[in-house]
């Protein structure tokens, strides 16, 4: 997953928008944390989203959302299960693949620089229901 997220403003915009959601009663999956993945994804397919932004076996970059994990215990457990070691979020623009989310996000070449792919992702994200 997390070489289709470029930073952690994207990443906030979506796990905004699914809290938002199920504080509504109206997520359009069955939890929180696969709201976040289909928020992710500019796609109203759910199926697509989680297979885009999903894990899968051959993931090497993951990104893990905790939601509700004031004591940490929560991050503490996750972390004894993931073989790998973590990184800073800063990394992401690091380990983005710039060529797969100019192609996930439909991002046109006038978007796509590095001061407004962000915004170009974010606006998709807010509006997927919408439009």
């Amino acid at each position: 997953m997390a070489i289709k997220v470029l930073e952690v403003f994207t990443l906030l915009a979506a796990a905004n928008k699914a809290v938002h959601q199920a504080a509504h009663n109206q997520l359009s999956t069955r939890t929180l944390h696969s709201e976040l993945i289909y928020s992710l994804s500019p796609d109203r397919n759910i199926l697509e989203s989680l297979i885009t932004f999903g894990i899968a076996e051959e993931s090497r970059n993951v990104l893990v959302g905790i939601f509700d994990d004031e004591s940490g215990e929560k991050m503490v457990k996750v972390a004894k299960k993931i073989d790998g070691k973590p990184v800073p979020t800063s990394m992401l623009t690091q380990m983005a693949d710039y060529e797969r989310i100019k192609q996930v996000y439909r991002v046109k070449e006038p978007e796509y620089n590095e001061e407004t792919i962000s915004d170009a992702i974010v606006t998709r994200i807010a509006t997927k229901d919408y439009i």
